[in-house]
Protein backbone atom coordinates (compact mmCIF):
# COMPACT_ATOMS: atom_id res chain seq x y z
CA UNK A 1 0.00 0.00 0.00
CA UNK A 2 1.25 3.46 -0.57
CA UNK A 3 0.98 6.49 2.01
CA UNK A 4 1.36 10.05 2.13
CA UNK A 5 4.35 10.86 4.88
CA UNK A 6 4.76 13.98 5.87
CA UNK A 7 8.48 14.57 7.78
CA UNK A 8 8.33 16.16 10.67
CA UNK A 9 11.91 18.24 10.36
CA UNK A 10 12.62 21.88 9.92
CA UNK A 11 15.19 21.21 7.00
CA UNK A 12 14.34 21.54 3.45
CA UNK A 13 16.44 18.75 3.07
CA UNK A 14 15.03 15.20 1.23
CA UNK A 15 16.94 13.54 4.32
CA UNK A 16 14.09 14.48 6.42
CA UNK A 17 11.27 12.77 4.41
CA UNK A 18 13.46 9.67 4.01
CA UNK A 19 13.93 9.52 7.96
CA UNK A 20 10.34 9.93 7.99
CA UNK A 21 9.39 7.06 5.62
CA UNK A 22 11.96 4.84 7.29
CA UNK A 23 9.90 5.44 11.02
CA UNK A 24 6.77 5.05 9.44
CA UNK A 25 7.17 2.14 7.47
CA UNK A 26 6.40 -1.32 8.87
CA UNK A 27 8.62 -3.14 6.29
CA UNK A 28 12.45 -3.77 6.09
CA UNK A 29 13.08 -1.83 3.04
CA UNK A 30 11.79 1.51 1.69
CA UNK A 31 11.87 2.44 -1.85
CA UNK A 32 11.99 6.31 -2.36
CA UNK A 33 11.48 7.72 -5.53
CA UNK A 34 10.91 11.62 -5.99
CA UNK A 35 8.08 12.88 -6.91
CA UNK A 36 9.55 14.95 -9.76
CA UNK A 37 10.79 11.84 -11.98
CA UNK A 38 8.52 11.34 -14.27
CA UNK A 39 10.36 8.21 -16.25
CA UNK A 40 11.34 6.21 -13.69
CA UNK A 41 11.72 2.88 -15.17
CA UNK A 42 9.80 -0.15 -13.60
CA UNK A 43 12.51 -2.45 -15.03
CA UNK A 44 15.04 -0.61 -13.46
CA UNK A 45 13.27 -0.64 -9.89
CA UNK A 46 12.51 -4.91 -9.93
CA UNK A 47 16.41 -4.32 -10.89
CA UNK A 48 17.57 -2.63 -8.18
CA UNK A 49 15.64 -4.46 -5.60
CA UNK A 50 17.21 -7.84 -6.48
CA UNK A 51 20.72 -5.80 -5.30
CA UNK A 52 19.67 -5.33 -1.65
CA UNK A 53 21.27 -8.32 0.11
CA UNK A 54 23.89 -7.81 2.44
CA UNK A 55 23.05 -3.97 2.22
CA UNK A 56 21.95 -0.98 3.78
CA UNK A 57 21.06 1.06 0.77
CA UNK A 58 20.55 0.36 -2.91
CA UNK A 59 21.48 3.76 -4.80
CA UNK A 60 22.47 4.34 -8.37
CA UNK A 61 25.34 6.53 -9.36
CA UNK A 62 24.79 8.42 -12.69
CA UNK A 63 25.97 11.71 -13.79
CA UNK A 64 28.88 12.02 -11.12
CA UNK A 65 26.57 11.93 -8.21
CA UNK A 66 24.47 9.34 -6.17
CA UNK A 67 20.64 9.30 -7.22
CA UNK A 68 19.95 9.07 -3.80
CA UNK A 69 16.44 10.16 -4.50
CA UNK A 70 15.46 6.92 -6.76
CA UNK A 71 16.88 4.34 -3.96
CA UNK A 72 16.57 1.74 -1.92
CA UNK A 73 17.52 2.37 1.84
CA UNK A 74 16.96 -0.94 4.84
CA UNK A 75 15.56 -0.04 8.32
CA UNK A 76 18.68 0.07 9.67
CA UNK A 77 19.92 3.32 7.99
CA UNK A 78 17.23 5.10 10.50
CA UNK A 79 19.84 5.53 12.92
CA UNK A 80 22.14 7.01 10.43
CA UNK A 81 19.61 8.94 9.23
CA UNK A 82 18.69 10.32 12.55
CA UNK A 83 21.78 11.32 13.45
CA UNK A 84 22.69 13.38 10.37
CA UNK A 85 19.91 15.53 10.90
CA UNK A 86 20.83 15.91 14.81
CA UNK A 87 23.87 17.13 14.08
CA UNK A 88 22.62 19.37 10.92
CA UNK A 89 24.74 17.09 8.12
CA UNK A 90 21.95 17.18 5.37
CA UNK A 91 23.66 16.47 2.52
CA UNK A 92 22.75 12.87 0.99
CA UNK A 93 25.95 12.48 -1.16
CA UNK A 94 27.95 12.79 2.17
CA UNK A 95 25.38 10.02 3.86
CA UNK A 96 26.10 7.46 1.44
CA UNK A 97 29.24 6.86 2.75
CA UNK A 98 28.59 5.99 6.20
CA UNK A 99 26.14 3.64 4.92
CA UNK A 100 26.65 0.22 3.32
CA UNK A 101 25.87 1.31 0.40
CA UNK A 102 25.42 -0.79 -2.98
CA UNK A 103 26.43 1.44 -5.42
CA UNK A 104 25.11 1.04 -8.88
CA UNK A 105 27.08 2.40 -11.71
CA UNK A 106 26.05 3.70 -15.22
CA UNK A 107 27.21 0.38 -16.96
CA UNK A 108 25.21 -1.57 -14.39
CA UNK A 109 21.75 1.06 -15.11
CA UNK A 110 22.16 1.31 -18.59
CA UNK A 111 21.73 -2.66 -18.96
CA UNK A 112 17.69 -1.88 -16.93
CA UNK A 113 17.08 1.73 -18.54
CA UNK A 114 19.74 2.78 -21.83
CA UNK A 115 18.75 5.98 -21.95
CA UNK A 116 19.13 7.02 -18.06
CA UNK A 117 15.74 8.32 -18.38
CA UNK A 118 14.74 7.30 -15.09
CA UNK A 119 16.89 10.10 -13.57
CA UNK A 120 15.67 13.20 -15.69
CA UNK A 121 13.76 15.32 -12.94
CA UNK A 122 11.92 18.47 -13.74
CA UNK A 123 13.42 21.52 -12.08
CA UNK A 124 12.78 23.73 -14.28
CA UNK A 125 10.62 24.98 -17.08
CA UNK A 126 12.78 23.89 -19.53
CA UNK A 127 13.06 20.49 -18.05
CA UNK A 128 9.17 20.75 -17.94
CA UNK A 129 9.21 21.32 -21.83
CA UNK A 130 12.23 18.38 -22.22
CA UNK A 131 9.37 16.08 -20.98
CA UNK A 132 6.65 17.04 -23.04
CA UNK A 133 8.78 16.53 -25.88
CA UNK A 134 9.69 13.09 -24.39
CA UNK A 135 6.37 12.03 -23.63
CA UNK A 136 5.38 12.73 -27.31
CA UNK A 137 8.31 11.14 -29.09
CA UNK A 138 7.02 8.44 -26.66
CA UNK A 139 3.66 8.63 -28.31
CA UNK A 140 4.59 8.57 -32.01
CA UNK A 141 7.03 5.12 -31.42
Amino acid sequence: PCAQILDQATTESPMAGIAAALQACTSAWVLIVAADMPFVSADLLHAMAKERQHYQAVVPYSDGRYQTLCAFYHQSCLATFEDCLFKKQYRLQALMQRLNTQCLDEVWLKQHDPSLLSFFDLDTQADVHQAKQIMNHRKKS
